[in-house]
Order: structure tokens, then sequence, then C-alpha cells
């Protein structure tokens, strides 16, 4: 979790959900619990309201047979702007792009969630079998070091195949 916290708190682009703050220090008592005592990590962020939708609810709802290529060109410049700023100039990769883990409004402007896996530091030297299987590249599961960028590129293009 302190991963994740260090690579989300640097990100601040549009299309990525924004962290505003976090804390280590909740703690709850429950019942049945030894010790009585739980620490749970909170993280807040930006405020979404109603707008937005989990982009696997949406792809659902349509009967899974996509958006079209004006949809999906829509989508792309949106998540090539996304990636490129967490590549180039925040050093993060996300490494578990899903639908589940980007939340989209009804202009198709869309959020990325969820960096939960992500890596920072050198991008090209990426390590460890993370993501979910139908969305990473094959060398993700091999557990070999790998080029995290690529990575990404490979689970975005997966997203646009599914969307048009």
């Amino acid at each position: 979790m302190k991963l994740e916290i260090d690579n989300h708190s640097t990100l601040n682009h549009p299309n990525i959900l924004r962290m505003l703050g976090h804390s280590w220090n909740g703690v709850m008592h429950v019942k049945g619990v030894a010790d009585g005592n739980n620490t749970y990590i909170y993280l807040v962020t930006e405020f979404l309201g109603n707008n937005y939708v989990n982009f696997f609810d949406l792809i659902e709802a349509s009967g899974g047979d996509g958006f079209g290529e004006d949809a999906g060109r829509l989508f792309l410049k949106q998540m090539l702007d996304a990636l490129e700023y967490m590549h180039e100039e925040a050093g993060v990769v996300h490494r578990d792009l899903k639908l589940e883990n980007i939340l989209i409004d009804g202009n198709l402007t869309f959020k990325l969630i969820d960096l939960g896996l992500s890596a920072a530091g050198d991008l090209n030297k990426v390590t460890g079998a993370v993501g979910s299987p139908s969305y990473v590249a094959p060398e993700v599961l091999t557990d070999y070091q790998y080029d995290g960028r690529k990575v990404d590129l490979f689970s975005m293009g997966v997203l646009l195949f599914i969307m048009v």
C-alpha cells in the first residue's frame, strides 16, 4: 500500500484520479478480534460524483458490442496522453490497466484508478508477475524483467480492441 501511495501521490493529470491525501493512522476496533485493533489505511481522492461509471459496467450494458471507431479514437487519445504523462513525466507504470480500473463519464472522458500494482524507478527493468491475466502482456506472466511502458501499451491495446 505504501508503494501505491508513493506512486499515486506524484500524479496530477486530468485522466488519472487525483489523490488528495492519505492516512496510516486510522484504527478501528473490531468485536471478536483478540487485540481489538485493526489498522486501516485511507486514501483521499477527488470526488467524481455520479458523473462517472465503471468502464466494465458500461461495456457490459452495451451488450459487449463496443462503441465504434470515433469513441475508440477519443479513448485512445486520452489514454496515450495519460500514459505518456505517467511514463515520461512521472516515471510510473500502472501495470493493471483493465476495464474495471477505468471510470468513464457521458462524454467518454475517463479517469484511471487503482494504482495498487504500479511501479516506479527504472521502467525498463520492472519485475513481478502482476496484473489481470486477460489484459497483461505475455512477458509479465514469465516473471522476468520487462519494460513496464510496453506492458501498459499492450494492455491499452486490449482495452481499445474491447471498446471498438
